[in-house]
């Protein structure tokens, strides 16, 4: 008894190993057999391999106290296929391998193939049919998602603008994307049945063999060619090719870009580019010419107002008794409108000679060149109270001596609409924003109409009510020239008897 018992422990644990190697045998299973035995064309018993464990989570003794439990486990999209292969198998005793969906018992869905095998009797009927399935999940898987790349990419393909080919190395068109066709002018079907040759001009045709060799070489190549459309239009374009690997086999994929409306856009650049020139040039004479006319009319309108003018302050030294009062008062006129008709035509002067004069920039302490613009006006202003405030003002790049007259004519102005005043005050300032300098000169002066505003800056143009200001309508003119000459703008804000505010704006 002693000894039978050891004997006893040993074969148990050899039980114990056996069973576990099944276990771990079971379920690596991927596939297992099933029979349906057939009496009278009617399925009468079904039994399941001990595989289908693994594959299903059912044991083969649950399949055979349910009957219908297969049927209830198969995918109810999948359930119609299921049924028409069993009905096949009955009816001809033949049917092809499906693949279908069932529900493991855990509740995933796994993919299977179902093979079934037909055995007839001795008279040539159905008796039963085997099935081998096989468990699947993988592959589906796999293939799913290989699908759903394949339909990115397409989608991909087909939002693309370019035209895109896939081509053997030996120039037959394999497919192309929608842009193609519209590039080209073909139907897809028509597309495919041409080659690389049909789409090129008789001289690029000649070169193709080089161009295959290269991409071999390499690996892709990238040009600017010529292609052709169905109609015969030749046109230009960029040519990117890739050397892939399809279904083993070597392929290129070329991305064409149709440069029709960049080559028209950049001869069309050539062309303003080239009339721009010529207008330069044009310009550039009228200039001259201008120069030329401004230094004739400042000299030969000068000249006579010159002689005009000494006549008339000979005449005027003249002891006044001599002369009737009437007279005198007359020439008097005379040589203040002498006198005003020379500053005008020195303003139209100074006025001509901004659009010929460089510039010159540098940096402009903007508060340190106003102070000094107004010690040069004071003398100017004797027996006036007059008072300036200059506040902070960024620094600026900018030409200096024109800088100066901008301040000079803005200054100048507020001094003199200031004139009426008790206390002539004049603030000075700036800040700098959004990329841009701000500079303003403030006066307590007579002011404007807002509406009049706009217009200011136009040559010629004098403030409503400003007689008894002298002055010629150039100053503000100027102004305007000189800030837009450094890529800046002007603008004015005012309200009758308030005073008035002149902004100007340089960048950086």
């Amino acid at each position: 008894m002693a000894e039978t018992e050891p004997a006893a422990a040993l074969a148990l644990a050899a039980l114990k190993e056996s069973e576990e190697r099944y276990r771990r045998l079971l379920s690596s299973v991927t596939d297992y057999v099933y029979t349906v035995t057939v009496v009278s064309g009617r399925p009468s018993a079904t039994t399941h391999g001990p595989g289908c464990v693994a594959v299903t989570g059912y044991t083969p003794e649950e399949y055979a106290a349910d009957p219908l439990l297969w049927h209830r486990m198969v995918h109810d999209g999948d359930k119609p296929a299921v049924t028409a292969q069993a009905s096949r198998i009955l009816a001809s005793g033949q049917a092809e391998a499906l693949e279908h969906r069932i529900v493991h018992r855990d509740g995933t869905i796994r993919w299977v193939r179902n093979t079934p095998v037909p055995r007839v009797d001795a008279d040539g009927r159905l008796a039963a049919y085997d099935g081998l399935i096989s468990d699947i999940t993988g592959r589906k898987l796999a293939e799913l998602a290989l699908r759903e790349g394949e339909e990115k990419y397409r989608e991909l393909v087909e939002a693309s603008a370019d035209a895109i080919f896939l081509e053997s190395l030996d120039g037959l068109l394999l497919d192309c994307n929608a842009a193609a066709c519209r590039m080209f002018g073909y139907g897809k079907d028509e597309m495919l049945r041409l080659g690389v040759a049909d789409l090129v001009p008789t001289e690029v045709r000649e070169v193709l063999p080089d161009v295959v060799a290269a991409v071999q070489a390499v690996g892709g190549v990238f040009i600017e060619s010529l292609n052709v459309r169905k109609g015969g239009e030749v046109f230009p374009c960029e040519v990117n090719t890739k050397l892939v690997v399809v279904g083993g086999e070597p392929r290129v994929i070329v991305f064409v870009r149709d440069l029709s409306e960049r080559h028209q856009r950049e001869a069309e650049i050539q062309r303003l580019a080239e009339e721009l020139r010529r207008r330069n040039a044009a310009l550039e004479t009228a200039n001259s010419e201008l120069e030329a006319f401004a230094f004739m009319v400042s000299h030969d309108l000068r000249s006579p107002l010159v002689v005009i003018d000494g006549l008339l302050r000979v005449l005027l030294e003249e002891p006044q008794t001599e002369l009737p009062a009437e007279l005198v008062r007359t020439l008097r006129l005379m040589r203040r409108a002498s006198g005003r008709m020379q500053e005008l035509i020195d303003a139209l002067f100074d006025f001509s000679r901004l659009a010929l004069q460089p510039l010159k920039k540098q940096p402009v302490d903007v508060g340190c060149l106003a102070q000094q613009v107004w010690e040069e006006l004071l003398p100017v202003e004797g027996g006036r109270e007059v008072r300036i405030e200059i506040g902070e003002a960024p620094s600026c790049e900018a030409d200096p001596s024109l800088l100066r007259q901008v301040l000079a004519n803005l200054l100048g102005n507020a001094l003199k609409f200031s004139r009426t005043r008790e206390e002539a005050v004049v603030r000075v300032g700036g800040v700098a924003r959004q990329g841009e300098s701000v500079y303003f000169v403030r006066d307590n002066g007579i002011g404007f109409e807002p509406a009049s505003a706009g217009g200011l800056f136009d040559l010629f143009s004098r403030l409503q009510h400003s007689e008894g200001f002298e002055g010629s309508g150039v100053g503000l003119a100027i102004v305007r020239r000189i800030v837009e000459r450094h890529g800046g703008r002007v603008w004015a804000e005012s309200r009758p008897g308030e005073g008035a505010t002149f902004l100007f704006a340089l960048p950086g």
